[in-house]
C-alpha cells in the first residue's frame, strides 16, 4: 500500500483482512473436501460453518454481494447431486469470492486516493 489511508479506510481494509484470511481458511477446507476420499460428511460441516462465519463477517460490514457468495458455499457443500459438478461449484464459488475481495480492496485503495488528492488541492487553494 503507497501512502496514508483515511480512518474509513483503514477500518474497511481490517474488514477485508478478516475476511480474507477466513475465505482462505474456507479455499482449504473447500480443496481438503474435494480431494478427499472419506471423512466428508465431517468436513462439509466445517465448510458449512466457516462459509457462515465469513458471510457475517462481510454481512457485517454492508459487503452483501460477498456474504451471498459465502452463503451458497455453506449450502453447496449440504446439497446432494453429482460430487464432481458439487466440487466444480465450490472452487467456482470461492475463486469469486477471493477475486471479489481483491477487486474491493482496489475499490478502497482508489477512493483513499482520490480522497487524498481532493484534500490535497482543496489545502493548496
Amino acid at each position: 500500500m503507497a501512502g496514508k489511508l483515511s480512518a474509513k479506510a483503514q477500518k474497511a481494509m481490517v474488514v477485508l483482512e478478516e475476511g480474507r484470511r477466513k475465505a482462505q481458511r474456507l479455499h482449504s477446507l473447500i480443496e481438503q473436501y474435494c480431494t478427499a476420499r472419506n471423512s466428508q460428511d465431517s468436513m462439509a460441516q466445517s465448510i458449512a460453518r466457516t462459509g457462515t462465519d465469513v458471510a457475517r463477517v462481510f454481512m457485517n460490514a454492508g459487503l452483501g454481494v460477498m456474504a451471498d457468495s459465502s452463503r451458497q458455499i455453506a449450502l453447496g457443500v449440504k446439497r446432494g447431486g453429482h460430487t464432481q459438478s458439487k466440487y466444480r461449484q465450490l472452487r467456482e464459488l470461492i475463486g469469486t469470492l477471493m477475486a471479489a475481495i481483491e477487486r474491493q480492496e482496489k475499490v478502497i485503495l482508489d477512493l483513499n486516493a482520490k480522497e487524498m488528492h481532493d484534500a490535497h488541492e482543496d489545502a493548496v487553494h
